[in-house]
């Protein structure tokens, strides 16, 4: 167990993400008990940080947990965005890779704008040669979609709740 992240989201309810062996891990908690501990992401996960903000995901509040997945110049960030469930609880998108490059991402920073837009402010360097590592960003909105628009969309077949990232293109992710 290391890297632990305490954070509180927009109704009060504390957030517990860490490492354990090498995955990204999410509790809440519900009167005085951690609940619903589960892995977010696959092995191989480092650097982990989250926030939480209010119109996240649409006009509804969320949580985004951010990490570097992979090492040396295939190194590339990950996320994943959570929301409450109806009747309790929290449900969690499918991983999504922010960006695929040739150089390292390390020491990823995330913020919620006052429009809900998440702040991902990150560092790249090439490992392989003696580089400086430049600092980068990218500002993403998370959108709603319904299972039907992004069938649309996407030409998929989906069931369940989907949201959408919006970057220069959209693309649907199933919480699971």
């Amino acid at each position: 167990e290391r890297e632990a992240k305490l954070i509180t989201d927009s109704a009060g309810i504390s957030h517990l993400f860490w490492m354990r062996n090498g995955e990204v891990w999410h509790a809440w908690l519900d009167q005085g008990s951690w609940r619903d501990a589960r892995a977010l992401s696959g092995a191989g996960a480092s650097g982990l940080t989250a926030v939480a903000g209010e119109q996240v995901i649409g006009s509804e509040s969320g949580l985004v947990a951010a990490w570097v997945q992979g090492d040396g110049n295939e190194a590339e960030i990950h996320y994943v965005v959570g929301r409450a469930k109806d009747g309790g609880g929290f449900e969690w998108s499918a991983s999504e890779q922010l960006a695929d490059d040739a150089v390292a991402d390390e020491a990823v920073s995330l913020s919620v704008t006052d429009s809900g837009d998440v702040l991902f402010v990150y560092g790249k360097r090439n490992v392989d040669v003696r580089d400086d590592r430049d600092l980068y960003y990218t500002l993403i909105s998370i959108g709603e979609f319904t299972p039907a628009q992004l069938a649309e969309e996407t030409g998929l077949d989906v069931a369940g709740v989907n949201i959408g990232f919006e970057r220069d293109l959209r693309a649907g992710v199933n919480f699971i």
